[in-house]
């Protein structure tokens, strides 16, 4: 039983279901987590205070793009270039086609984590591999196709926005 801080008994629907939402949950008694020590050794995993963390889910290209920009990216919405290669399908979803510095980038919105692990999944079957990097954040995938402005701080600063969105 969790009990507010005026010690009202609380159930989940108490709680919102909010991505920004914190709640820090506080035991009153210390708990044993393994429930069976598989040695006779006193030391048992014990906690005083729980909290529980959530962040919201990335669903969308809007989100990345708009990470992408914080970071000071150039962030242009692109075309298919003929010469450019193939542009997999996956699982059924086209991607969407942008430029970030000169970099030609592939970005795939699935209905779900699953959906865009599976299509990541399917990915090394193309024949086409002029990729340099990919990024797997919940229902999107970001693929960075070879070529166009090698530059390491483009790269870092790909990754710190993408880092930013699985942040809790």
């Amino acid at each position: 039983m969790f009990l507010s801080e005026n010690g009202e008994a609380l159930t989940a629907s108490d709680f919102s279901a909010e991505a920004e939402t914190m709640v820090e949950v506080v035991l009153t008694k210390s708990v044993n987590f393994r429930k069976r020590s598989i040695s006779k050794d006193p030391s048992v995993l014990t906690a005083k205070e729980i909290i529980l963390l959530s962040r919201e889910r990335v669903t969308s290209e809007e989100q990345v793009v708009d990470a992408l920009k914080k970071q000071g990216l150039r962030v242009q919405q692109g075309e298919k270039d003929p010469n450019s290669g193939a542009y997999p399908t996956l699982r059924g979803v086209e991607p969407s086609i942008y430029s970030i510095n000169d970099k030609e980038v592939l970005l795939y919105t699935f209905e779900s984590e699953e959906e865009q692990s599976a299509g990541w999944g399917e990915f090394p079957k193309v024949e086409v591999m002029n990729f340099s990097r990919n990024f797997n954040v919940d229902s999107v995938l970001l693929i960075i196709k070879s070529g166009g402005d090698a530059s390491l701080k483009v790269d870092a600063k790909i990754k710190r926005a993408i880092d930013g969105l699985l942040e809790y």
